[in-house]
């Protein structure tokens, strides 16, 4: 029985933990994936023409927007439940809704494209207001 609270205790080292304990290494797991997978998708099949174009993408602005307010609304009454409030919501998009985002509870809004130290400060700023003296993650 010992072996199997051993290997409990270190499998829990790998969640975030009711008081977000891990938050700052969970940070640098997620922004190292997310980096990976972009430098992974660039790199596929380097010669592939572009199809994700500005053109495209302003045709589905209207699709996008409504897509956008559902996602809003969806982290509004997230952020309403009784065991999630308090939890940062940070909007990354490529859309331009900062203000309903901010105004349906999200606690950070970043526009795309970003860069990865504009991602990594933002989550240090909702790192500095939900656990004040945890520090930065990155520096």
């Amino acid at each position: 029985m010992s072996a199997d609270r051993d290997l409990t205790k270190q499998l829990g080292a790998w969640f975030l933990g009711p008081k977000a304990e891990n938050a700052e290494w969970e940070r640098k797991m997620v922004s190292y994936i997310l980096e990976d997978y972009y430098h992974w998708r660039r790199n596929y099949f380097p010669s592939d023409e572009i199809l994700v174009t500005q053109a495209l993408r302003r045709e589905a602005t209207e699709w996008n927007d409504l897509l956008f307010q559902q996602l809003m609304e969806m982290l509004g009454r997230l952020r309403e439940h009784p065991r999630l409030r308090g939890s940062a919501i940070i909007v990354c998009t490529i859309l331009s809704q900062e203000p309903l985002a901010l105004t349906l509870g999200a606690a950070a809004f970043l526009r795309k494209p970003l860069s990865r130290q504009a991602l990594l400060d933002a989550l240090d700023r909702q790192a500095a207001r939900l656990f004040p003296g945890c520090g930065s993650a990155h520096r």
